[in-house]
């Protein structure tokens, strides 16, 4: 997984092993120097919503801070503007406070998990209770994606979450197709 993510990000990776002792992993990819802060603000929570094709307010909750920086650089790679949450109450509070196209929706994280995150959205009876929620998750058993559907969400993407499955599945969800679905 590291490895993928490295070169993914056009890196190199390493690793020292001395028996008995342990072993030494390094790292090197070329990264931008950022002034903006890694979380969007609140205040991006409240733009218009997005047409087809155009950028998305993509709410992601991930409890993992390197899944978290892998997914949002995918995202934001294809001009969707991000909102990062660390657990399901957190993102339900969010949901409350903003405004968003689609959720990231980890399965397994503290506090509230994805899938009682999702039934309390679920259990919404305004708008904000249809939103689109893909499910991510190491989980890739048989009948998992059946059980997270079944739990409310829209779609399923299993991890190490690849920048091309992210992006079906985003175009997925928001399609006119999948809102006219929804309502």
């Amino acid at each position: 997984i590291s490895q993928e993510l490295v070169e993914g990000m056009g890196g190199t990776i390493g690793v020292n092993s001395t028996f008995g002792e342990g072993s030494t992993f390094s790292f090197t990819v070329r990264a931008a120097v950022r002034e903006a802060p890694l979380v969007s603000e609140p205040a991006s929570l409240t733009t218009q919503p997005a047409e087809a094709g155009a950028s998305l307010r993509v709410l992601i909750a991930e409890d993992n801070a390197v899944n978290q920086m892998v997914i949002e650089a995918f995202a934001r790679t294809a001009g969707h503007n991000c909102h990062l949450v660390s657990d399901g109450l957190e993102a339900v509070e969010a949901l409350e406070a903003g405004d968003f196209d689609v959720i990231l929706m980890d399965v397994q994280m503290p506090n509230m998990d994805g899938i009682d995150a999702t039934k309390t959205i679920r259990a919404r009876t305004d708008e904000k209770g249809q939103i689109p929620i893909i499910a991510l998750t190491a989980n890739a058993m048989l009948g998992d994606r059946d059980t997270y559907l079944a739990a409310g969400m829209t779609d399923y993407l299993s991890k190490p979450v690849g920048a091309d499955a992210l992006m079906a599945a985003l175009e997925r969800a928001t399609a006119p197709k999948a809102t006219a679905r929804r309502a």
